[in-house]
C-alpha cells in the first residue's frame, strides 16, 4: 500500500474515533486540523497527482486569461497570485488546502455539525475525484 493509500485510511479511523470520542472544541479543531494538513503534505508530495502536475502547476507560472480560467476565477487567480510569492507549486497546493480545511472545521462548528463530517466530506470528496 502506499503511504497515500494507508493515510487516507487513517482519516477513516479518526472519523470513527471523532464518532465516539467527545473532545473539547479547541483540542478537537487542532488535531483535526494538524491530521488534515498533514493528509495534505502527503498527497502533495507522493508524486500521484499527475493530472495536478501536468494542467495545474504549469497554469500557476501562466499570465492568461483565458475562458478555461475565468470558470473558476478565485482558485485560478489565487493560486497565480500565491505561486508569484512562493514559487514552488506544492506549497501553493498546500496552502489552499489549509484554507479549505480551516473553512471546513469552521463551517462544521457554526453549523453544529457532527465531529465526523469533516473526515467524511473529505473523504467522500477524494472518492468522487478518483
Amino acid at each position: 500500500m502506499t503511504v497515500e493509500v494507508v493515510s487516507f485510511i487513517f482519516l477513516g479511523l479518526c472519523a470513527i474515533f471523532f464518532a465516539t470520542i467527545k473532545l473539547n472544541d479547541k483540542l478537537y479543531f487542532i488535531m483535526s486540523f494538524l491530521i488534515f494538513s498533514i493528509y495534505s503534505v502527503i498527497v502533495r508530495y507522493s508524486g500521484y497527482d499527475v493530472d495536478f502536475y501536468m494542467s495545474y502547476a504549469p497554469a500557476m507560472k501562466s499570465n492568461s486569461v483565458a475562458f478555461y480560467y475565468l470558470k473558476e476565477p478565485i482558485y485560478w487567480f489565487t493560486s497565480r497570485f500565491l505561486y508569484s510569492f512562493i514559487n514552488v507549486h506544492q506549497i501553493v497546493f498546500i496552502t489552499i488546502d489549509v484554507a479549505s480545511f480551516i473553512l471546513l472545521l469552521y463551517v462544521q462548528s457554526r453549523l453544529k455539525l457532527p465531529r465526523y463530517f469533516p473526515f467524511l466530506f473529505l473523504g467522500l470528496v477524494i472518492i468522487i475525484i478518483i
